[in-house]
């Protein structure tokens, strides 16, 4: 018998216009999808109302962090609702998330989990930077953590302290003979 999954129905909202954020968009995507629960993908401007959860994104390059979302998080519009948070950036981007997790806080969301991306390359600072494939795996994973604890499911692996607990060696019967011993004739 398959466990019943309960499914989060999640919401992805990043800023219009940075195609690193769409890439990652899209893996957070798979991520929720992985988990078995439902997405849409929209920009900052969509209600999250009817949503279980929702990941908000934003870019932080030379010039600071994305001003809508910063913009989002002061309106309350989040206000009561679980976010979780995907940054991508060139230097400071934790800092910037943690700044930013404190005032979703102070203005009534619950904020369940967040990520935070550095980009690579000599044009990173203008957020034309590069990310490794390690990164967008990291980035499915975090949905996928993300929505199965906000659906109440917790994976557990067996460590392997638990998979050798009870282990005992095999017998092994040795003839009662040692090897070597008797006659010449080999009997």
């Amino acid at each position: 018998m398959v466990p019943y999954i309960p499914m989060v129905n999640a919401l992805i909202m990043f800023p219009d216009g940075d195609p690193t954020l769409e890439q990652l968009a899209i893996k957070i995507r798979q991520g929720v999808e992985a988990s078995g629960s439902t997405t849409f993908v929209g920009n900052l401007a969509q209600s999250p109302d009817g949503f279980d959860i929702a990941f908000g994104g934003f870019g932080t390059y030379a010039f600071g962090p994305d001003a809508r979302l910063l913009k989002l998080a002061k309106s309350g519009k989040l206000a009561g609702k679980r976010v979780a948070i995907f940054c991508v950036h060139s230097g400071g981007g934790r800092a910037v998330a943690d700044a930013l997790t404190k005032q979703l806080e102070a203005n009534g969301a619950e904020v369940v989990n967040s990520i935070a991306i550095p980009m690579r390359g000599i044009l990173k600072h203008i957020g034309k930077g590069t990310l490794s494939e390690i990164d967008y795996v990291r980035v499915c994973a975090f949905a996928e953590k993300t929505c199965n604890r906000a659906g109440g499911v917790r994976i557990v692996h067996e460590s392997e302290k638990q998979k050798i607990k009870g282990y005992e060696k095999p017998a092994v019967n040795f003839p009662s003979k040692p090897i070597g011993s008797g006659d010449a004739s080999g009997r």
